[in-house]
């Protein structure tokens, strides 16, 4: 029996989000949407981890708002 194998590689996006990541530093939603017109961070850090890159998130609280935060 064979079995399909899925390429991965990366997109335009998980260009951007993964040198962001590298040279620059933690990354946001806002962020992402803002400067990278990335409309979905969440499916990017998704799609690089499974990729193998070992990304951390962070949540983080302010002025009684949640959002998560993305670093190497």
């Amino acid at each position: 029996m064979k079995h399909k194998t899925t390429k991965l590689y990366l997109s335009p996006q998980n260009i951007v989000v993964l040198k962001h990541l590298r040279d620059i530093g933690p990354m946001t939603q806002l962020n992402a949407q803002v400067n990278f017109g990335i409309a979905n961070l969440p499916a990017r850090i998704n799609e690089l981890r499974t990729m193998g890159e070992p990304i951390k998130t962070q949540v983080k609280v302010e002025n009684f708002h949640k959002y998560a935060s993305y670093s190497l």
